[in-house]
């Protein structure tokens, strides 16, 4: 049993909550917050495959999302607790390519998806793509489709950011010799592109750090 404080930004407060450790000590099975009680599940390999968010005085039932992993821990689905799902395409290198959103159909039937039978009465519905990212040579990110908004990026030859060009205009990132990335005081753009930042398999190159450090 564990007693950590929470809060979701700088400007709120902070809440304690409890959390109960499986035999594993690293998956938490149970947190219980202010208001939400949660519970998760994970696999033998530590993959998540479901987790049950309930408040607290039981006033409505808990609401399950269910993840289905490949053997090499990618997250190929995920059942939402209304139902509808969110499925991840990758390239031949496992980089995500698109996400697509909607009802899959038909009822799971897989046994990562048992929670989530009860999500919806009918599986049957439209996808739709609602993200889409491009790679350009050296397997870096070129450009993020989100919520029908495309944001380009452009690097510099080892793959630091160096303009993030959207439909709202062009933030510019400095680069200091030490690595760290400035985005022209967008810091919502600079997390973006820290997100996006990394290496292509093989490379030998490191993902940045929270400063963007190489």
């Amino acid at each position: 049993m564990s007693l950590a404080g929470r809060r979701y930004d700088a400007k709120s407060t902070w809440t304690d909550g409890t959390s109960t450790l499986s035999g594993r000590g690293l998956q938490p099975l149970t947190t219980i917050g202010p208001r939400i009680k949660t519970v998760t599940f994970a696999n033998p390999q530590g993959d998540l495959v479901w987790k049950a968010e309930q408040p607290i005085d039981g006033s409505l039932p808990p609401r399950f999302t269910c993840f289905n992993y490949d053997g090499e821990h990618h997250l190929l689905e995920t059942i939402l607790p209304e139902g509808n799902s969110l499925i991840t395409s990758y390239d031949g290198e496992w980089r995500p390519l698109a996400v697509t959103k909607g009802m899959r159909g038909v009822a799971p039937t897989g046994a990562w998806a048992t929670q989530c039978l009860k999500n919806a009465s009918n599986w049957t519905g439209p996808f739709e793509t609602v993200g889409v990212t491009e790679y350009g040579p050296g397997g870096w990110v070129r450009s993020v489709t989100a919520e029908n908004v495309k944001t380009a990026f452009v690097t510099d030859g080892f793959g630091r950011p160096l303009e993030e060009r959207s439909p709202a205009g062009v933030s510019s990132a400095r680069i200091r010799s030490d690595g760290v990335v400035g985005l022209g005081g967008s810091y919502a753009a600079r997390r973006r592109l820290l997100a996006l930042r990394e290496a292509p398999a093989g490379s030998g190159a490191g993902r940045a750090d929270d400063r963007a450090r190489l």
